[in-house]
């Protein structure tokens, strides 16, 4: 069973933002109608800090790495020993 076709069907008509004439985006009327409900509004903004916080904390793992990664890269693996 194809989980992901399910969820597109059922979703289809959910549409958040839309583009609009030249080229910028917009919230739907139908979302902003939606958002008067504060209970709702709630539980959208907590699930934006959450995805903030994912996108900071995997970003932050990447960086980490990429400066290990240049920082190992300047040090210098062979050793010489001029007696």
């Amino acid at each position: 069973m194809n989980f992901r076709k399910g969820r597109e069907e059922k979703y289809r008509d959910c549409i958040f933002i839309e583009e609009t004439e030249n080229g910028g985006y917009r919230i739907t009327e139908g979302f902003q109608k939606l958002l008067q409900n504060q209970n709702f509004k709630n539980m959208v903004l907590e699930l934006l800090d959450f995805g903030i916080e994912q996108y900071k904390k995997k970003n932050m793992q990447i960086y980490t790495v990429i400066q290990i990664f240049s920082y190992t890269k300047n040090i210098p693996t062979k050793m010489s020993a001029d007696f």
